[in-house]
């Protein structure tokens, strides 16, 4: 997984956000340029946001960009401030799809190298946050399309805490579940300190790690309601309540926390208005419970929570 800083200051770069990102493109214009079978294979939606660079001198752009892999960020740049930030789909060269969407820049370039993002974050992030993280001066302006290799990426994401995402993220290329699972509960065991204060936020560095692992590929089940979801609707919680722990390898075990859905689980559990017994049976906190929830929390009745086994129970009772 690599980061792609792209900046978006100049004339050119402010239309085409408006033009191709922010309005999108139709997937069947895009088809109708790019024939070949693997990108239709690869669009599913009707529209896509777009982007390109040109070759540049040298072909200075043109090497950082064949080094793009689906699954890469890419994070775009003005005014001093990070403001979206995105997921690559796919990356293909198309001067003709280029020039109709973009025209040609001022020295006479299209920008074929082209790419196609999801999962848009809006967002604003001082350009000082990479300049201190990366040591640059403190006047350092972003000036233009850069790239950097795979452990540096995930440290400039982890500092702008941009490391949680629907789809995987640390796992995009792995084949099994049994090879995604091995993969998280290495980088965990990396992981030297859960907690880290940097200079934009306080993350916590295995979240996004127990989130991926318990995701699915593109929804997921809530152990609570039972509600296969969307995984934008699906959050890693804590069984036995991350402030409590202090122990770090716990904080790393991918049981300490279970797939719940904001659509009320994850609030129930966390707020103890829904509890889990010895038995794995999903209870109501009747100490919490007024009038007004009960028959909204009718539908848990002799539900079992389905994170419920032998290697999580403790955190169970422990909460």
């Amino acid at each position: 997984m690599r980061i792609h800083l792209i900046p978006c200051s100049d004339p050119y770069s402010r239309k085409h956000h408006k033009d191709t990102i922010e309005k999108l493109v139709p997937k069947n214009k895009i088809i109708s340029f790019e024939k070949g079978n693997e990108i239709q294979k690869i669009l599913k939606d009707e529209n896509y946001a777009c982007w390109g660079v040109t070759n540049a001198k040298n072909n200075s752009n043109l090497k950082k960009w064949e080094k793009m892999k689906a699954g890469d960020v890419c994070l775009m740049y003005r005014d001093k401030i990070f403001f979206s930030a995105g997921k690559i789909i796919t990356s293909f060269k198309n001067k003709e799809l280029s020039e109709d969407l973009w025209g040609l820049n001022k020295d006479g370039l299209p920008w074929e190298n082209m790419f196609l993002i999801d999962e848009i974050k809006k967002i604003s992030i001082p350009i000082h946050i990479l300049n201190n993280l990366m040591n640059y001066s403190p006047n350092f302006i972003l000036q233009g399309y850069s790239t950097y290799s795979e452990s540096i990426s995930e440290k400039i994401l982890a500092e702008f805490d941009l490391l949680n995402w629907d789809s995987p993220f640390y796992t995009s290329n792995c084949e099994t579940d049994e090879e995604k699972n091995l993969r998280i509960k290495e980088q965990l065991k990396s992981i030297h300190q859960t907690d880290s204060l940097n200079n934009y936020s306080k993350s916590r560095k295995e979240q996004a790690l127990l989130r991926e692992f318990h995701l699915k590929q593109n929804k997921t089940q809530c152990s609570l309601c039972h509600r296969t979801l969307p995984n934008e609707l699906i959050v890693a919680a804590h069984i036995w309540e991350r402030s409590k722990i202090k122990n770090d390898e716990i904080r790393k075990d991918p049981n300490i926390a279970m797939p719940l859905c904001k659509l009320g689980c994850d609030d129930l559990f966390e707020k103890k208005y829904l509890i889990v017994d010895s038995e794995g049976t999903i209870q109501k906190n009747e100490e919490r419970i007024g009038s007004e929830l009960e028959n909204f929390l009718e539908q848990y009745k002799n539900k079992k929570c389905l994170h419920f086994n032998e290697k999580t129970k403790l955190y169970f009772k422990n909460r």
